[in-house]
């Protein structure tokens, strides 16, 4: 995965500043939107709250968005939606539809799947930012515990 700086729809740095600052208003770097995001969304509480199921299948999701569209997922996918983190509801890529070139069909890169899509690559850092505190602070007995999907 690239670094946070190339992440935003694939522009550069001053691009995801620029971004960053439009997705949550007064904030002038990705890292800082990421931790506004987390903050207003409520996100470590909401990681905290999920069930062992529920935690593996959003580390899942982190690279993968179409895991959640299976029937035994959809109660997390639906709580997601909820919390505008991801769109379920991903427009065709028929290229007949298109007048250009259509875009991708997945772009994991950018957590883009064919049925499910993060809402921008912010919202999903924040989710897995989230998600690593709360594994490090549930597992922070073990000391050489590295906090991942």
């Amino acid at each position: 995965m690239k670094p946070l700086e190339t992440l935003a729809f694939g522009y550069r740095a001053k691009a995801v500043t620029t971004r960053a600052t439009k997705i949550v208003p007064g904030i002038a770097s990705a890292e800082k939107a990421i931790e506004k995001i987390v903050e207003v969304k409520k996100l470590r509480a909401f990681v905290a709250l999920l069930s062992v199921d529920e935690r593996t299948w959003l580390c899942e999701a982190i690279e993968n968005p179409d895991t959640l569209f299976t029937r035994e997922r959809m109660q997390l996918l639906n709580k997601l939606v909820e919390l505008n983190l991801v769109v379920d509801d991903v427009p065709s890529r028929d290229p007949d539809l298109w007048v250009d070139e259509p875009p991708l069909e997945k772009d994991p890169e950018l957590g883009i799947g064919r049925y499910v899509a993060w809402q921008t690559p912010l919202h999903r850092e924040a989710v897995k930012k989230s998600f690593a505190k709360s594994l490090k602070h549930v597992y922070s007995t073990s000391p050489n515990f590295v906090a991942t999907c």
